[in-house]
């Protein structure tokens, strides 16, 4: 065996628990690796269910919540094992868990739930494993506050369409793709992708896409976020560079990955659409030949005037403030809360387009969302999020929006009428001169 082999073997032994807890004939037998970790680091947590001679059926093993990290599963079927103790032969499953440290400091992972079942399939007692403790280090410059990715390797890229090169007038679009991939990393631990807009463009981001695919136990996070700029004026842009922090566990340092800006030229829309003549038009008088290219431009200019409209009206009322509220209040009345911090993120944008910087009530919708973002981002497990806190959600969510929209009203400074014309004295009784004057009486 290589030296390499060797300490591999110790690392192992030395993550089980020193005794083993038996129930019966049955070991349970319960560890993490490793024992110390970085915010952010994947750790497994393991759970050995070993039966003498033979196993009935496989047992059903769940791990309680942790407090201040995530916990996945992401194999459905144990790994078999086998093994002598006591010179008698074992035989059983293990059991793996994906646990991510979102704070730092100690954390106590408790005992892992067994449950037994007979031939039949039907529980015949429950045992439990053994608790353990990780120690998790918050490393200089990492920003614990966020979703910090700690990995060996994570990759980042980005398409345009169409490119940014190609002619692009008022009112068009270009669309963003950026993909980002972490190993050991599930894909809702990548942090929102934000940067400042110029003046002039608005930028609408689709649902991001997330996708955790586990390969024997390697688990690899994959993220895409579509991001599309409409160019609201002509002139020169540069739309902003995207940063993902992350941290390395390989060389022990901390890295940014980039989507690099571009720069962006528009031009300003035609006023005139000029269409190619037929060859029989050369054989018409001139008259003719005039008002029929002029009915032909206005028609073709009409045409693609009144389509731009068209889709520019239905794409807006689509990404509109109200209709984004609508889709987080239809995620409020279930239980999912991926999906509803999804919606909560994209309305939470549109209200910031639509009532401004200065009146957008950022804390008091991070105080509403504080239990939502508790359960994706502080270790809450996700089952934990109820249709009532949901609909508590949904109602605090719309009286902050209620408010918000009255203060941005431009009738909301008209509080009182203006003063009312001072009434003009007769002709005999003031001179031209007073009658000119202005009243200098309250109103």
């Amino acid at each position: 065996m290589t030296r390499l082999g060797l300490l591999l073997l110790s690392v192992a032994v030395a993550c089980l628990p020193a005794a083993a807890e038996e129930a019966g004939s049955v070991v349970v037998r319960q560890g993490i690796r490793p024992a110390s970790a970085v915010i952010g680091q994947r750790v497994t947590v393991f759970v050995d269910v070993l039966f003498p001679g033979e196993m009935p059926a496989p047992p059903q093993v769940k791990l309680p919540e942790v407090p201040g990290a995530q916990v996945f599963r992401f194999e459905s079927q144990g790994t078999t094992l086998q093994d002598r103790l006591g010179g008698s032969p074992y035989v059983g499953q293990r059991f793996e868990f994906a646990l991510f440290p979102r704070r730092g400091g100690n954390l106590s992972v408790p005992p892992a739930r067994v449950t037994l079942l007979d031939r039949r399939q039907v529980p015949a007692d429950t045992v439990a494993g053994q608790a353990a403790a990780l120690a998790v280090r918050v490393p200089p410059g990492v920003d614990a506050s966020q979703p910090v990715v700690a990995t060996t390797r994570l990759s980042l890229g980005q398409r345009w369409e169409p490119s940014p090169t190609d002619r692009i007038e008022v009112g068009g679009a270009l669309k963003r793709t950026v993909v980002r991939e972490a190993e050991d990393v599930p894909a809702l631990a990548m942090q929102d992708l934000r940067g400042p807009m110029p003046e002039g463009v608005r930028a609408y981001d689709d649902p991001p896409d997330a996708d955790d695919r586990s390969n024997r136990g390697t688990l690899t996070g994959r993220r895409v976020d579509r991001i599309t700029y409409v160019f609201e004026k002509a002139g020169a842009f540069r739309l902003p560079t995207l940063r993902q922090p992350w941290w390395d566990l390989g060389a022990q340092t901390s890295r940014t990955a980039e989507a690099m800006g571009t720069s962006v030229r528009v031009q300003a829309r035609p006023v005139d659409a000029k269409a190619p003549l037929f060859e029989k038009a050369r054989r018409l008088s001139m008259p003719v030949y005039a008002l029929g290219f002029a009915v032909l431009a206005a028609l073709l200019w009409a045409g693609r005037r009144t389509l731009s409209t068209l889709l520019a009206w239905r794409g807006s009322r689509r990404r509109s403030e109200r209709a984004e509220f609508r889709r987080l209040r239809r995620a409020c009345r279930g239980t999912q809360a991926g999906p509803t911090y999804a919606a909560l993120h994209r309305w939470r944008s549109r209200l910031g387009e639509s009532v401004g910087a200065s009146r957008m009530p950022d804390a008091a919708i991070d105080a509403a969302a504080n239990r939502l973002s508790a359960i994706l981002f502080g270790g809450a497990a996700s089952a934990s999020w109820t249709a009532a806190e949901a609909r508590q959600l949904d109602a605090r969510l719309g009286e902050l929006r209620k408010a918000a929209l009255a203060a941005a009203s431009p009738t909301a400074d008209a509080t009182r009428l203006p003063p009312l014309n001072p009434a003009v004295r007769s002709s005999s009784s003031v001179s031209p001169a007073a009658a000119l004057e202005p009243s200098r009486r309250a109103p």
